[in-house]
């Protein structure tokens, strides 16, 4: 999950479980944890949610004893919600955690991911680079921090330590968009390459949130978003014909990743 996900998988968490209270925790698994399963019970039963928000793509649920459960999806995870009816849901669930309303979440993990259990000093020392739907995430902002730094462009963009919440799934058309190619060096970028790529990274973000995020994600309430393959301009289009000028979409090795470019708008 990247930005747009994260983000309405947030905010139906906080709307949905905050003022609950906790009543049970059971676990499939342990490798996803930062404590044993019995410590990790132990210390968020009985507690009340307090709220849910999002830094980056971590999604952090702030409990009433000083405590914070933080939950990183990895390379995708099923976190649904249940009501005092529909207890139980199908499927092996890494995650299930009920409230004393009946109603509760269970977490699906496909691969890897993060629930860790912190308290709120160790919250307050980790460092979250600010998210393009933040505040903070201004033109100076990005211009500043490409200007420090000596890297790719698609590199910069994924880096969460500068900007977080981007990831390869939406990065391709952030740089379309900009006509960048993702292996550009920092250095070599204009002035107007800046703010193509500011505004880019707005908009591609943006349109997704508007479309409630990426059609193979599921929500809170199990629900797919419907922004689709269909919407990308060159991402995950290879083969097909650029939108803007109809040259062929290329996929081309970045890295430790792929990127899927039009060679003719986005050149070296």
């Amino acid at each position: 999950m990247e930005l747009p996900e994260i983000e309405k998988l947030s905010n139906q968490m906080d709307l949905m479980l905050s003022e609950k209270e906790i009543t049970s925790i059971s676990f499939n698994g342990d490798k996803f944890l930062n404590l044993s399963t019995d410590e990790f019970a132990n210390r968020i039963k009985l507690q009340t949610i307090v709220k849910v928000f999002y830094r980056g793509k971590i999604v952090i649920i702030t409990l009433t004893n000083d405590e914070l459960i933080i939950i990183s999806t990895g390379m995708g995870a099923d976190v649904l919600y249940f009501d005092a009816v529909d207890r139980i849901k199908p499927g092996k669930a890494n995650i299930n955690l009920l409230l004393k309303d009946g109603s509760g979440f269970t977490i699906r993990f496909w691969w890897f991911g993060k629930f860790h259990l912190i308290k709120s000093l160790e919250f307050a020392e980790l460092k979250f680079a600010p998210d393009p739907f933040s505040k903070i995430f201004t033109y100076n902002y990005l211009r500043t921090k490409i200007r420090e730094s000596n890297t790719t462009v698609k590199a910069f963009l994924l880096n969460q330590k500068i900007i977080s919440g981007i990831g390869n799934m939406y990065v391709h058309d952030i740089l379309f968009k900009a006509q960048l190619h993702p292996q550009k060096k920092l250095n070599a970028l204009t002035e107007k390459d800046i703010e193509n790529l500011y505004f880019s990274v707005k908009f591609v973000l943006e349109s997704a949130r508007k479309k409630g995020a990426f059609q193979y994600d599921l929500d809170f309430f199990g629900q797919h978003g419907e922004f689709t393959i269909n919407d990308f301009a060159v991402g995950y289009k290879e083969g097909l014909p650029c939108p803007e000028c109809e040259n062929i979409i290329i996929k081309i090795k970045t890295g430790s990743n792929s990127g899927y470019i039009c060679p003719n708008c986005q050149t070296l």
